[in-house]
């Protein structure tokens, strides 16, 4: 018999009534009925046995409620070979996980004859718990770093020399109903960047989208969030698809996509980032990088009877020295207008330094658009159509700003 599993009986009941807590690098697995977090499913328990399995028995393999064989999973036999365990494993798939803690859920039936049976708590590194058939308890086992491997099973001891008998073929030998497993894994999660208008270094107006795939091979992926300027602005949790009863209790791949207004900020330079979470608290910050939010610049519309009426939607972005006019777009502009461009000020595009008149509308996107001018200047458009009064439109050029706009 191995007395030295019930040595540490007494310490261990004393913690029951109280879940192992989730600490950053940990997270918490739910299988079973009578878990935390009820489900039906056995999760990655698995069958395991160190000798011949029962000639008449079965073993269950769900937690499902009202089974032929009750609503745990587990041996049920009427014999058990001499100094043989008989009962479940867990085992993570990689070095990167180990398990922390079992909260467990369990009984085992007494024998009617032969050796005595005990329901044992074992480990790859050492740990273990025991108790004599028959009982019907919980328990919380905790197991040092590096465990890997955890079996709760049935052990046929050889204190009577023979094997252990049970009433019937669906007598509980060991079964589990409810397992609530921590497991640690300090592997912080990844995510690639795959498009968007906020994926790149350039100039970004209106809505803007990051998309991106988060992935994390071994608790799963939790939440994604959207930094601007180290804060976030969205975020994406994928709670309700993780199921918690397998080691990556979260998918291990997450496509999505983050859409968000740049109206929500000044104009000007910040920081987009991705921040993902797994479902173990491990973060990763990724594509940290600089955009220039440069929204429309909107010109009024001019109220006076029998005046043109244009108004003017331009795009810049601006340096502390220049600045840039991305692109412009003219509302309520006749194709029979004509418009008069004149810069005024030192370092002008040369084209317009001295005006350039003429320019009918339809010409207008491609003699602005790209166009460079320097702080401290000014670009006058004068719009002029039969039968209207003209409309003249100044924008002020200014250092590190978005240019000013008034009817005039």
């Amino acid at each position: 018999m191995r007395t030295a599993r019930l040595a540490i009986l007494g310490a261990l009941l004393a913690a029951l009534a109280l879940p192992v807590s989730a600490q950053a690098g940990n997270y918490t697995i739910h299988n079973c009925p009578s878990s935390l977090q009820p489900n039906n499913d056995a999760g990655p328990w698995r069958s395991w046995s160190t000798g011949p399995l029962p000639s008449a028995g079965a073993y269950q393999g769900s937690c499902t409620p009202n089974g032929v064989l009750g609503a745990a999973i587990g041996w049920y036999a009427n014999e058990q070979s001499f100094s043989t365990d008989l009962g479940v494993q867990l085992q993570t798939p990689s070095s990167s996980i180990s398990i922390v803690s079992l909260r467990l859920v369990w009984a085992a039936s007494g024998k009617s004859s032969g050796s005595d049976t005990f329901g044992q708590v074992l480990s790859d590194t050492g740990s273990e718990i025991a108790h004599e058939a028959p009982f019907s308890q919980p328990d919380v086992v905790a197991f040092p770093d590096g465990t890997r491997t955890a079996y709760v099973d049935s052990y046929c001891s050889t204190d009577g020399s023979t094997n252990c008998y049970f009433h019937s073929n669906t007598t509980p030998v060991i079964e589990l109903s409810g397992m609530d497993t921590t497991l640690a894994e300090s592997v912080p999660p990844t995510a690639t960047v795959t498009g968007g208008s906020l994926a790149g270094a350039g100039a970004v107006s209106g809505t803007g989208t990051l998309d991106f795939t988060a992935d994390d091979a071994d608790s799963g992926v939790l939440q994604s969030q959207l930094l601007i300027d180290g804060a976030p602005v969205l975020t994406d949790g994928y709670t309700a698809q993780c199921p918690y009863t397998n080691f990556a209790a979260c998918p291990t791949s997450m496509p999505d996509s983050m859409v968000w207004s740049t109206t929500s900020v000044p104009d000007g330079s910040h920081q987009v980032a991705l921040r993902v979470t797994d479902a173990a608290g491990n973060v990763q910050t990724v594509d940290d990088h600089t955009v220039v939010v440069s929204n429309p610049t909107i010109t009024p519309a001019p109220h006076k009877r029998g005046e043109v009426k244009v108004r003017f939607v331009v795009v810049w972005t601006w340096q502390p020295t220049h600045t840039r006019l991305i692109s412009i777009r003219a509302e309520h502009l006749a194709r029979s207008a004509h418009l008069a461009i004149v810069c005024k000020g030192a370092g002008c595009p040369r084209r317009f330094a001295r005006g350039v008149r003429d320019v009918p509308a339809a010409r207008l996107r491609g003699e602005l658009q790209g166009r460079v001018f320097a702080a401290g200047n000014r670009l006058d458009l004068t719009i002029t159509q039969a039968g209207l009064s003209r409309e003249r439109v100044q924008f002020r050029i200014r250092a590190g700003a978005r240019p000013v706009a008034r009817v005039r």
